[in-house]
């Protein structure tokens, strides 16, 4: 390819000593004319064929580097150049990465549970600018839909060329930026049934329900806690601020199990990690529970149950980035972690494909959490029917289980019984 891009340069001149041989043996203003006119065009050419592409400075900004799937961010990318030198035109490409070739539609994409192709979308962001001679050009695009992950931008290529095509040049700069999408946040209508969670029906979406009818001791003042739970006869005697401490407060935790797998199909992976996500944010917020999670797929993560805000992000971002393993080494692997797994613990394992194995592993985890242990099963409604009968075989051992296909992930809110 190389050795074509003096192909033009060289036309060029062709033409220019054809010009200058007809001017020198025909003599007379016309040819004269000819060769002075088109000399300034060959002096053009031999310019931009030397012209430095590869000095320009290019960078990029992104109006957040952080966001939720299906959002939208601008993305501002700025080329700067010291030499005045005169581009006619100048083609900026984003160089996208595979996993930007997708597009998260929110709800409507699990419509195509059973054609996950139609979650696909080439994804092409080009921009031509017209210089000329200033020194500083910004090309601006938007990529919407950004589909869950941690995306990594690396290229960006600058092509430029004369106005009758005869040069063309272009350069790959590597410009390094991250960008973290997480799963969509849905609004999820609870029905709790197991005994540590007996607060009823409702759309979870406000930020208390505390049981504050229930107190087992006091605890130190902590940010957000409201001023009647404050207990001032104790707060005199310790004197400090001192806080009624509840009895799910003690005692609730809710411990996840996630089983990432490559069995699964795109979309019910996807929205595995949505209804996830989307729980775990809601049983913080709404209990201030303390949520745990253990994630069996390439590599196992665990993250122990803890209060802190910095437990809760690695947990997230893990969720973000998460990818489906191409080994099922759930069943074994769990089997070594049920030691982690406190008895105290409401326990929810969520996953999109169902085997013997695996049944068998739930039934022994099932022995030791009896009632403490529900299951999410995220498939698609064709697959819900094939594997009825194995289904059927967990809730013959009244193992608590939720099917969600299609379905029920396409309605607003989420309504999940647990």
């Amino acid at each position: 390819m190389k050795s074509w891009r003096f192909l033009g340069p060289l036309f060029v001149m062709a033409i220019c000593t054809a010009l200058f041989s007809f001017a020198m043996f025909q003599g007379g203003f016309m040819s004269w004319f000819l060769f002075f006119s088109f000399l300034p065009l060959v002096i053009y050419q031999m310019g931009l064929t030397f012209y430095p592409l590869r000095n320009l400075d290019v960078s990029r900004t992104l109006s957040q580097s952080i966001c939720h799937a299906g959002q939208s961010i601008t993305f501002d990318i700025i080329v700067e150049r010291k030499a005045p030198f005169p581009l006619f035109y100048c083609i900026v490409e984003e160089v996208l990465p595979d996993s930007l070739q997708r597009s998260d539609t929110g709800i409507n994409k699990y419509a195509h549970m059973n054609h996950p192709v139609s979650y696909e979308a080439k994804r092409y962001k080009k921009q031509i600018l017209f210089p000329f001679f200033r020194r500083k050009i910004k090309a601006s695009y938007t990529l919407s839909q950004l589909p869950r992950g941690e995306h990594q931008l690396d290229q960006i290529r600058i092509r430029t060329g004369d106005i009758f095509g005869f040069i063309k040049k272009e350069h790959l700069f590597n410009v390094n930026d991250t960008l973290i999408v997480f799963p969509n946040k849905r609004r999820i209508r609870f029905k709790y049934t197991l005994h540590s969670l007996e607060q009823g029906e409702a759309i979870v979406q406000s930020n208390d329900f505390r049981q504050t009818n229930m107190v087992a001791g006091v605890r130190e003042y902590l940010p957000g806690d409201k001023f009647s739970w404050i207990d001032w006869k104790q707060s005199a005697k310790r004197q400090d601020v001192m806080t009624k401490e509840f009895e799910h407060e003690k005692s609730m935790e809710a411990f996840f199990i996630l089983n990432a797998v490559s069995s699964c199909q795109w979309l019910a992976f996807e929205g595995m990690i949505e209804v996830m996500y989307s729980m775990m944010d809601v049983i913080q917020k709404t209990t201030d529970s303390k949520i745990g999670l253990l994630s069996i797929g390439k590599e196992m993560s665990y993250f122990p149950s803890h209060f802190d805000v910095g437990s809760r992000e690695k947990i997230m971002r893990h969720l973000a980035t998460l990818k489906p393993s191409n080994e099922d080494m759930f069943t074994d692997r769990l089997q070594r972690q049920t030691t982690v797994l406190s008895t105290h613990s409401l326990i929810f394992v969520f996953s999109c494909s169902i085997d013997i194995r695996f049944i068998e592993s739930m039934k022994k985890l099932h022995s030791k959490h009896k009632k403490r242990l529900h299951i999410f099963l995220l498939l698609s409604k064709n697959q819900s029917i094939e594997l009825q009968d194995t289904i059927n075989m967990l809730v013959e051992h009244q193992i608590g289980l939720t099917v969600l296909t299609e379905v029920q992930l396409m309605k607003d809110p989420l309504e999940v019984r647990v």
